[in-house]
């Protein structure tokens, strides 16, 4: 997916068009993102991190210099 897919995308969720997930948890922040050779391979690897626990998500965008807020109950250390 280029630059401007990515926009469009994010602007969709944004807007209350994307995943039904995303549609109550508005405004929408893209964090990380990666570029893949096929849709498949994407897929794949999105289906990957969404099994991933919230720590190990942490711990994946903080190797990509980005940061998440934490929620008061959860633990810091990744």
């Amino acid at each position: 997916m280029d630059g401007r897919d990515l926009k469009k995308r994010i602007s969709a969720h944004s807007d209350g068009r994307g995943a039904k997930y995303t549609k109550s948890r508005r405004p929408v922040t893209l964090v990380y993102s990666e570029e893949f050779s096929s849709k498949s391979d994407a897929m794949r690897h999105e289906a990957a991190i969404k099994k991933l626990p919230r720590l190990a998500k942490l711990k994946l965008t903080r190797e990509h210099n980005v940061t998440i807020p934490l929620k008061n109950s959860e633990n810091t250390r990744c």
